[in-house]
């Protein structure tokens, strides 16, 4: 780790130290990451697999982005495509991932708003930032001979689906 918050016995911690405490070590991991592995968008994990005639299942994985890892859910993700099979031809479809930040596990925690009566007063606050790996689909066009679509710079291409009419090819 690149910096330590240095605490000492009897004082008075400010919260803002453990958040510190924590963006240390984030940044280190993400120096790690950058410098060590690579700074280039990588994924790993995100096995692809087809569930049923019309369902694919996608199991977690991590984004490596910038040199920031943002991972997903521990839960498999699963789309149905039933709604968006081709009607004579076939169509291609990108499982895209992305990383973004959310601010989760909002609960109950007591502020202190009068520090003389020490009356603390009750406000919902989320107590995690988590980096998350997002999953979603994009459609190509339906043609005889379809292309893949057109996926922004932002997303990583995870997998190409191909789609007939009968389901996943």
């Amino acid at each position: 780790m690149e910096n330590k918050i240095i605490f000492h016995a009897n004082i008075d911690d400010d919260p803002e130290d453990f958040t510190r405490l924590q963006n240390f070590a984030q940044t280190s991991v993400d120096h790690i990451v950058q410098d060590g592995i690579t700074d280039q968008t990588k994924y790993t994990g995100f096995e692809v697999s087809k569930s049923a005639p019309t369902q694919i299942q996608v199991l977690p994985g991590r984004i490596f982005s910038s040199g920031k890892v943002y991972a997903s859910s521990s839960a498999p993700w699963s789309k149905d495509f039933i709604t968006q099979l081709p009607i004579a031809g076939k169509r291609i479809a990108a499982i895209v991932a992305w990383g973004s930040e959310s601010d989760t596990d909002v609960r109950p925690r007591q502020f202190l708003i009068n520090a003389e009566t020490r009356q603390a007063e009750p406000q919902a606050v989320p107590l995690v930032r988590a980096r998350i790996a997002n999953i979603n689909v994009q459609l190509g066009s339906e043609a005889p001979d379809p292309t893949p679509p057109i996926v922004d710079a932002g997303y990583t291409i995870l997998c190409l689906v191909t789609l007939s009419p009968t389901g996943v090819e």
